[in-house]
């Protein structure tokens, strides 16, 4: 029968040796890993099966599910959670993108002339809004995982330890944990909302541009004697007008379209992420409708 220092030094190395805590040099134990603390609660879920010698100085836990019990391990252990979470993170790259989008809204604004511009300006800046939001949502959801694990890591050591314990429960981690995950599941909600949002208004301002940029090529390039006519009447400053308007046009087309993989990848990352909570959220759950005394204790 394994003891709770065995056990404890067996889940911390395996944490150590997952692949993101690899390193050229090999394993290094440390159990501040801040990035890899869900997986510790792999140890609370095993415990009433590993160590029964340690557990006769601890609270009686539940009888939980075997078969949900080793779901659960399974799925921390693998740390598709955490991956999910540090993908969340917005990268450097996206953010410029996006402050490139607000950059070049001042350039919307000064072609007050332009036929489409109102409702190019309009969509501009409810996308640009969007945008916001939803970054804001993905780095929401990614700092508050390292930090709610981390609270989740300080209850485990109290449990863990007898010389710490101050009436810490396996239930009361459990809950803690199903809590966080709640709490994540309702913000991804509200991202994969945004989400869609941005990918309306995206996809309705490309439209927009593209008429605007399409009629101003025409009538940019087309010939004959009533073009002819306009140009005696109103001179060069007409065509070099339209030609601007081209230009903001072509410019605005590049900078939507350079946006369109930072809204694909940010609703591909949500969507493994909020799967990934929901998985784990459905076998805690279940797990707490099998064992009335969870709802007890």
């Amino acid at each position: 029968m394994l003891t709770g220092e065995e056990v404890a030094k067996a889940a911390n190395n395996s944490l150590l040796c997952s692949k993101q805590g690899m390193t050229r040099g090999g394993c290094h134990a440390n159990l501040n890993v801040d990035f890899h603390i869900p997986l510790q609660i792999v140890i609370i879920f095993l415990w009433p099966h590993l160590s029964s010698g340690y557990r006769s100085s601890q609270p009686t836990l539940p009888n939980l599910s075997t078969t949900n019990i080793t779901q659960a391990a399974r799925f921390l252990h693998s740390c598709v959670l955490l991956d999910s979470i540090n993908a969340l993170e917005v990268s450097s790259l996206e953010l410029r993108r996006i402050g490139k989008l607000q950059e070049f809204y001042r350039n919307l604004c000064a072609e007050s002339v332009l036929n489409e511009g109102p409702e190019i300006r309009d969509l501009w800046d409810k996308l640009l809004s969007t945008l916001h939001i939803a970054t804001s949502q993905a780095q929401l959801l990614h700092s508050n995982g390292i930090w709610e694990t981390n609270l989740l890591l300080n209850e485990y050591k109290s449990f863990m330890n007898p010389n710490m314990f101050s009436g810490v429960t396996v239930n009361a981690i459990i809950t803690s944990f199903a809590t966080v995950l709640q709490h994540f599941l309702l913000v991804s909600n509200n991202l994969t909302d945004t989400i869609q949002a941005a990918i309306l208004s995206h996809q309705t301002l490309q439209a927009q541009i593209l008429k605007a940029h399409k009629r101003l090529s025409i009538e940019t390039k087309q010939q004959g004697f009533l073009q002819c006519c306009l140009n005696l009447l109103l001179g060069n400053a007409w065509l070099m007008r339209r030609e601007s308007e081209l230009s903001t046009m072509s410019k605005a087309s590049s900078i939507v379209e350079s946006i369109a993989p930072s809204i694909h990848d940010i609703k591909i990352r949500n969507e493994r992420y909020n799967n990934n909570v929901v998985t784990l959220s459905a076998t805690l759950f279940f797990d707490r409708l099998r064992s009335p005394r969870l709802t007890t204790q």
